[in-house]
Order: structure tokens, then C-alpha cells, then sequence
């Protein structure tokens, strides 16, 4: 669970700022929704011991280059909720491909 910090936004756990995902309209949803069936697709995911049908944590690389990171907010129905994330952030949570 994230701390509350200054002007009420909670924080991710070891993390100095929490990134804003920058995608809201309507065709941004539909785009973040087939990037999270590619990631699974893909294997681009990690289930911990409490997941359901869908993995609680998953990433995926945009055509830019950009890497995106999913937290599923309920891995029965799989509504997921994602910001950007740096290369290391991606390898510190899934480990380094190579």
C-alpha cells in the first residue's frame, strides 16, 4: 500500500514520485486495452500467490519504445490500471531480459 503525500496523492512504496498515466479518452483506453491483451499474449506478466484468472502485474513496450507497466486492480474481471515505467523499473520488477 502506497503513503499519502503532500496534496493528498498516495505514493508507490520505494519510489520517490507516482507517474500519472497519461492516456484519458477514449481511444487511449482501447489502445491501453489491446496493449495489455498483447502483454499477456506475450508472457509479459507475473502472477503472485493471490491472483485469480488474470496476472497482477504485466508490462509492455509501445511502438515509441516506451515501457508501460499494468497492476491489475481485480484479477478476477482483470481491470488493470497502468502508467509509464523506465527500462530498470521493468527489469527491477521482472527481471533483466536479455
Amino acid at each position: 500500500m502506497g503513503r499519502q503525500l503532500r496534496g493528498g496523492r498516495i505514493g508507490r512504496p520505494g519510489k520517490q514520485r507516482s507517474t500519472t498515466c497519461p492516456l484519458v479518452d477514449e481511444r487511449d483506453r482501447e489502445r491501453a486495452t489491446e496493449w495489455v491483451r498483447e502483454a499477456i499474449t506475450r508472457g509479459n506478466y507475473r502472477f503472485v500467490d493471490d491472483d485469480q484468472h488474470f496476472p497482477k502485474k504485466i508490462w509492455f513496450r509501445d511502438d515509441s519504445g516506451q515501457y508501460w507497466f499494468g497492476s491489475c486492480m481485480n484479477t478476477a474481471s482483470g481491470e488493470y490500471k497502468g502508467w509509464p515505467i523506465e527500462e530498470s523499473e521493468r527489469d527491477e520488477i521482472f527481471g533483466r531480459l536479455d
